[in-house]
């Protein structure tokens, strides 16, 4: 994992990042189409994807472009960061359940998960960023 973590620059982040932010749009902008078990329950719309995506996204989105403006210990740091959160916030995000219950006992949407957790990451990049910024100015 640290190679490819490696491997991934500000570019390429910022690029992916806007490439998904655009797709999931397209995909809540189109008709929505809900996949079925067999005994008739709703498991997953594509705008529930879309919008899982979207929300996951935006804030890279954001956050890339400031990366630029980063000394390059402090977008190592967040890049791991974000590497680490991302996936959990899209797996935890469409686990959340339309239906009694879902996986956490509580009837919410994805959205209503996605939403609260991409507002989580972001500030917990802020700061993350602000950190790290602080230490590496003053250990120079």
């Amino acid at each position: 994992m640290d190679n490819y973590l490696n491997s991934v620059g500000r570019k390429s982040l910022l690029l992916f990042s806007v490439l998904t932010a655009i797709i999931s749009f397209l995909i809540l902008s189109t008709q929505d189409y809900c996949y079925l078990t067999e005994n008739g329950s709703q498991v997953i719309c594509t705008s529930e994807v879309g919008a899982v995506l979207f929300f996951a996204a935006l804030p890279v989105v954001i956050l890339s472009l400031a990366s630029f403006l980063l000394a390059d210990q402090v977008f190592y740091a967040w890049r791991k960061f974000a590497f680490w959160w991302i996936p959990c916030e899209i797996v935890i995000s469409l686990l959340a359940s339309n239906s009694n219950g879902g996986f956490i006992g509580l009837s919410v949407s994805k959205d209503e998960v996605a939403l609260p957790l991409s507002v989580l990451f972001f500030v917990a990049s802020a700061i993350l960023i602000a950190y790290t910024a602080f230490k590496y100015k003053h250990r120079s």
